[in-house]
């Protein structure tokens, strides 16, 4: 594999973990604010501010609405934060790899196995 490919192999993957660690402090608040946590335990007021700073340009999307529990809540917000990262992180990892230069008969081959469904 040539270190051009480990590079742009590197960096994808830094992105999908990068993304990883926003997706999964966000869906742990989330789940805590479901099952009314308690924020005076720091732990909890922990993961609220952190995830808290991720969720800031979609805080106030949706209103939350009340879960069956009483004390907890359905962070609608949080729902479009998760899935707007993800798919930043796709755009960015496919204009990464998009980026990489490709020969021609890389290019020839993948079209020809395309077109026969290879793919």
């Amino acid at each position: 594999m040539s270190s051009e490919r480990v590079a742009l192999y590197r960096l994808v993957r830094l992105v999908d973990y990068i993304a990883y660690i926003i997706v999964s402090l966000l869906l742990l608040r989330f789940v805590l604010k479901l099952f009314g946590a308690n924020p005076a335990t720091p732990f909890v007021d922990f993961i609220y501010s952190i995830a808290g700073f991720f969720l800031a340009p979609f805080q106030f999307i949706f209103a939350n609405s009340p879960a069956p529990e009483p004390g907890s809540i359905i962070e609608w917000s949080v729902l479009v934060a998760i899935i707007v990262y993800w798919l930043i992180a796709l755009a960015i990892t496919k204009l990464i790899v998009g980026a990489r230069p490709v020969s021609r008969h890389e290019a020839e081959s993948y079209l020809a196995a395309e077109d026969r469904d290879e793919l």
